[in-house]
């Protein structure tokens, strides 16, 4: 009886062995532990896993490759894409039940579509190497109910402009539902060609990052979004405009604590009246590469913003402008603008272009 057992027992070793020496991934998966399991696929990109993985025919294997599929980006997928995207999205359900981010390219949205798939805990869009507007034009409600966040990425800047009018009226100038439910929406390399007076309000709007042509939409665009938290602009061109018609602005939203501006101004005084329409909410600005046609006294400007800006933590600024090479070797020129030079770069003959950067912090 006692050889009976062992030999019993042995069998039952061997076949595990077996098993666990078994060259299918898939049935090695089994014999380990969930923890050393988490560990291999915290590696793993999420497509990686999928492809590898998911027809895996075991609850607890399952179980745990689920929770790393939350965040899901599909665009390392380009070989049988229509194929594939059936087959986990269509066909089987598990990660339509479970994914609520997803990275995909504009050619892999377009084919999403036509299958009506639903992604039922969908809530992030991140739409990426987008050619046309082919992708606005989906119901994207249909296949994400649940949608918040949407950033679209196009493959050039060098869209035609009644191509960048079309994209920038479907954003912001179409009733569809979508539009009014977003709390996120960035859009990149595309630069909005108009003001934003004509915009329907996007009431829940908590968090956008555009990019525009000119400095005076900042002012139309501020009080289309009442409900902003977060703005990350872009101005591409400055404009030698007067804007004392557009300061008079009451629809200004009362909760923006992050601003960020990037780009060219050509009135000192424009930038600074816009940052002032926050002056009781903003807690963090910084202005980025920011380009001025005449140098800007530093210590004024930081004490004035620090002054008006009662609920300010952090204040970064990198500012470019120009000066005559004359000027700038006189005695003790860059301490009365009290700008700290980080790069001096000569372009253009007889003149510099210096490169200031500082930062503020209320906090140690």
């Amino acid at each position: 009886m006692v050889r009976l057992a062992k030999k019993r027992n042995d069998d039952e070793n061997l076949q595990s062995n077996s098993v666990c020496s078994n060259q299918d991934t898939s049935l090695a998966l089994l014999c380990l532990p969930n923890e050393l399991l988490e560990i291999i696929l915290s590696y793993l990109s999420s497509s990686a896993i999928v492809q590898s993985f998911f027809e895996i025919n075991s609850d607890r294997i399952q179980a745990i490759l689920l929770q790393y599929l939350v965040h899901f980006d599909f665009v390392p997928v380009m070989i049988d894409t229509e194929q594939r995207i059936k087959k986990y999205f269509r066909n089987d359900t598990r990660l339509s039940h479970c994914i609520s981010s997803l990275r995909l390219t504009g050619r892999q949205m377009n084919i999403l579509s036509k299958y009506n798939i639903q992604l039922i805990q969908l809530e992030s869009f991140h739409i990426i190497n987008i050619e046309d507007n082919t992708v606005l034009f989906i119901d994207l409600l249909k296949i994400a109910p649940l949608l918040r966040s949407l950033s679209l990425e196009y493959s050039s800047d060098d869209m035609s402009h009644d191509d960048t009018c079309c994209l920038a009226r479907i954003l912001f100038n179409n009733n569809g539902a979508w539009q009014q439910q977003l709390q996120s929406l960035s859009i990149n390399k595309i630069y909005i060609p108009f003001g934003f007076q004509s915009v329907q309000l996007m009431t829940s709007l908590e968090h956008l990052k555009i990019n525009i042509r000119y400095e005076k939409q900042l002012f139309d665009l501020c009080c289309s979004f009442p409900h902003l938290k977060s703005l990350h602009v872009v101005v591409r061109d400055s404009s030698s405009n007067s804007f004392d018609q557009l300061m008079n602005i009451s629809n200004v939203s009362k909760c923006l604590k992050k601003l960020i501006i990037i780009g060219k101004f050509s009135s000192y005084l424009t930038l600074y009246k816009f940052i002032l329409m926050y002056e009781s909410s903003l807690e963090d600005l910084t202005l980025k590469n920011i380009y001025h046609p005449d140098p800007i006294n530093g210590q004024q400007l930081q004490s004035e913003l620090i002054k008006h800006l009662y609920s300010l933590i952090h204040f970064r600024f990198h500012f470019q402008f120009p000066i005559k090479t004359e000027e700038f070797h006189k005695k003790n020129y860059l301490q009365t603008f009290d700008w700290i030079p980080v790069m001096i770069d000569s372009k253009i003959d007889n003149e510099l272009t210096v490169i200031t950067v500082s930062s503020f912090s209320t906090q140690n």
